[in-house]
C-alpha cells in the first residue's frame, strides 16, 4: 500500500464514525501543555494532521495554539499537481479549510474535513 493511500485509508475510517473523535484528534497534535487549554473550535487542520501522524508522517510536527503546524512546510505558490493524500488548504476570507486530498484536485474541495 502506497503511503498516499494509507493516508486516504485513515481519513476514510474516520469519516465512517458516527460521531468525529474531535477531542482524539486534538490531544494526538499538541504538545502536552498545550492539550490543556481550550481547543480552537475548528478542527480541520487538526485532523488532517492527525491523519498523517496515524500514517507515520510529520510526528514531529504539532500543533502550535493560534498559529497551526505548517510553516515550515507551507508553499506559496499555485500548484496544479495536487495527489491524492496531499495536504492542502484553501483561504476563504479569513478562513483557512484544511483538508487531505482524497480525489485529486478536481473533486478534493467537496472532500474538505472543516
Amino acid at each position: 500500500m502506497s503511503i498516499r493511500q494509507n493516508i486516504i485509508d485513515i481519513a476514510m475510517a474516520e469519516r465512517e464514525l458516527p460521531k468525529p473523535r474531535v477531542a482524539d484528534y486534538w490531544q494526538d497534535v499538541l504538545t502536552p501543555q498545550d492539550f490543556e487549554g481550550p481547543h480552537p473550535p475548528a478542527w480541520c487542520g487538526c485532523f488532517c494532521l492527525y491523519c498523517y501522524h496515524r500514517a507515520g508522517l510529520l510526528l514531529d510536527a504539532h500543533w502550535r495554539v493560534g498559529h497551526g503546524f505548517a510553516e515550515r512546510f507551507l508553499r506559496h505558490e499555485l500548484v496544479t499537481n495536487v495527489q491524492v493524500g496531499d495536504l492542502a488548504y484553501l483561504q476563504v476570507t479569513n478562513t483557512m479549510l484544511w483538508f487531505v486530498t482524497l480525489w485529486g484536485a478536481t473533486s478534493s474541495l467537496s472532500m474538505a474535513m472543516a
